[in-house]
């Protein structure tokens, strides 16, 4: 038997802010529901004002369905976020009008950031939801209505090998005791890469190819809810390039944090947005696909808060995929 962990986020109007609900089901064979991916900045600190001038917010509003995931500005006209931040919780793809972006700005929705209206959506063609509810070439990019002058990111060609330090910024829970807000500033983390095989290990075999992990086992550093889709970042010549995008993980800072290995994907990519990926100068960069995809899984507590995709109408008790 397995236990997931469901996490949603909703805003109440009698608590005046953001509330986590989570409720924990059992479930034999069958899968639960669209995995709520769980990431978050636990363990980091506030990032200077100019540090990271590529993050991106990306909230979502559609019928009642609400919710907030990071990203990052590849170019002046396309958003890089994760696949489970764009669609619905019956895994439908969600409408351009139902998503607003925010740039230009450290602090959370803020009204000095230029907010921007969305003219398409494009989910990876072969995202899904494993029957673990693990979720699977996990990224999606949005095109901006009208083009932003913000520095973007450059992605690397390449993975990071293991032991290399890398970094994730976002605007998630900063407590993964506290069941209410997010971060009013854009939080940084810097944790270590881990290989597949060690991955593995924890995961019980689901973590592929297309997946990287990153992080501490002692629960001091990690992504947590509200920070889906933000960026993994590794620094070499010339400055950082984002490696991966926050997917998901065993609750906060349980476990290595999963993410979205970007180095399996430059071709699709740069095929939609004319973005080629970097190839680092100083050769720190080497593809660290280990193997330790595929094979059985025991039991394990698979977080799912995708980017946190909020109720604002009432939960009514049903699980509901990135939030």
């Amino acid at each position: 038997m397995m236990l997931f962990k469901r996490c949603s986020l909703a805003t109440s109007n009698l608590l005046g802010g953001i509330v986590l609900f989570c409720a924990a089901h059992t479930t034999m064979a069958a899968p639960a529901p669209i995995p709520q991916v769980e990431p978050r900045i636990i363990g980091g600190e506030p990032a200077p004002v100019d540090a990271w001038p590529f993050a991106a917010q990306v909230m979502v509003e559609e019928g009642g369905f609400s919710g907030f995931c990071g990203g990052t500005v590849l170019s002046s006209d396309w958003i890089l976020t994760a696949g489970h931040c764009v669609v619905d919780r019956n895994d439908e793809l969600l409408p351009a009008g139902a998503f607003q972006v925010i740039t230009g700005t450290h602090l959370l929705m803020s009204a000095d950031g230029t907010w921007s209206e969305v003219s398409e959506v494009r989910l990876h063609p072969d995202f899904f939801v494993d029957r673990f509810n693990a979720p699977n070439n996990d990224l999606a990019l949005l095109k901006l209505s009208t083009p932003v002058d913000e520095t973007s990111v450059p992605v690397a060609a390449l993975s990071p090998p293991p032991g290399e330090p890398a970094t994730v910024i976002g605007w998630g829970l900063t407590d993964p005791d506290t069941t209410t807000d997010l971060s009013e500033v854009l939080q940084e983390v810097e944790i270590p890469v881990v290989s597949n095989a060690a991955c593995n290990a924890e995961y019980g075999g689901i973590i592929t190819d297309v997946m990287l992990c990153a992080g501490v086992l002692d629960g001091s550093a990690d992504a947590c809810i509200g920070d889906s889709g933000g960026p993994l970042l590794v620094e070499g010549d010339g400055g950082y390039r984002q490696v991966g995008i926050v997917s998901f993980g065993q609750d906060c800072a349980l476990s290595y944090g999963v993410y979205t290995r970007l180095s399996e994907f430059d071709d699709w990519i740069s095929g939609i947005t004319g973005v080629d990926p970097e190839v680092p100068e100083d050769g720190d960069d080497g593809d660290d696909n280990d193997g330790g995809g595929g094979g059985a899984f025991g039991p394990w507590w698979l977080l799912a808060c995708a980017g946190l995709l909020l109720w604002l109408a009432p939960m009514r008790g049903r699980s509901r995929r990135g939030g």
